[in-house]
């Protein structure tokens, strides 16, 4: 997903039943890469959402979770994210787990990478389990909770007019039999908001929308603005995102 707010916890997921040698099951040696929170604003007022990333690196792969609060209809809904990809240059996908309450209505949707290409999807809605969806994803398709560490890989490779293309799947779009969705990203010149704050400038066009990122040297984001969509993401404390929902503003 590249930010189309379906982020949140997950467990330490185990996909499979296939058995582990010795050594597949000794601890691996954890590091985190950044843990960062945000707020979600819409038409300039209206604080719609936080959330938090935090990635890791586990041994060979890199854990990602997502953890994702909104606002809709008086209501603060949960969204949790949470996957595995191998430490590999295109991030290479291994399995995820999303689960999101809507008032009463949960969904858990679980994912998993077989044969390096094929992506089988249960999803249950409320306890109930609807047909597993079974697809072929293609060469260099990532998960798109990834994007922003894939971004980093990348950053000093790319050349202003010059755009990188990608593809990844959103994690939770099940009515669509999860898609390959994709997109592409340019370098900009720096502008005020860029030179502040130390960060490269880009464009991402994804789903049909172009964004702006605000991103450090290892790919994290500080800012994205959804201009098309009205929208605007902002690096904040923990304190301060926690706090983001507590005095939403009128008309939301």
């Amino acid at each position: 997903m590249i930010y189309s707010f379906r982020w949140v916890l997950l467990l330490v997921y185990l996909s499979s039943g296939t058995a582990l040698s010795k050594s597949d099951t000794a601890p691996a040696a954890t590091k985190q890469i950044w843990d960062s929170w945000y707020t979600v604003t819409v038409k300039k007022k209206i604080k719609y959402a936080y959330y938090n990333d935090h990635f890791e690196q586990k041994g060979p792969k890199i854990y990602f979770q997502n953890k994702f609060w909104k606002s809709e209809e008086n209501y603060i809904n949960e969204e949790q994210l949470g996957a595995y990809a191998k430490d590999d240059d295109n991030l290479s996908p291994d399995f995820f787990n999303f689960r999101s309450t809507y008032r009463t209505t949960e969904t858990i949707i679980d994912g998993t990478v077989l044969n390096g290409n094929t992506l089988h999807v249960r999803t249950k809605k409320n306890g109930k389990e609807i047909p597993m969806v079974k697809k072929t994803m293609g060469k260099q398709v990532f998960f798109s909770g990834f994007f922003p560490l894939w971004l980093g890989k990348r950053l000093t490779l790319m050349k202003p007019g010059k755009p990188l293309t990608f593809t990844t799947i959103l994690e939770d779009t099940v009515e669509e039999g999860f898609p390959n969705e994709s997109g592409w990203v340019r370098l900009e010149a720096p502008d005020d908001f860029a030179k502040k704050s130390n960060t490269t400038k880009l464009t991402v066009f994804h789903r049909g929308a172009n964004s702006l990122w605000y991103v450090e040297k290892n790919g994290n984001p500080v800012r994205i603005d959804m201009t098309s969509r009205g929208t605007l993401v902002e690096r904040v404390s923990q304190k301060e995102a926690e706090n983001f929902l507590k005095n939403p503003s009128s008309g939301e």
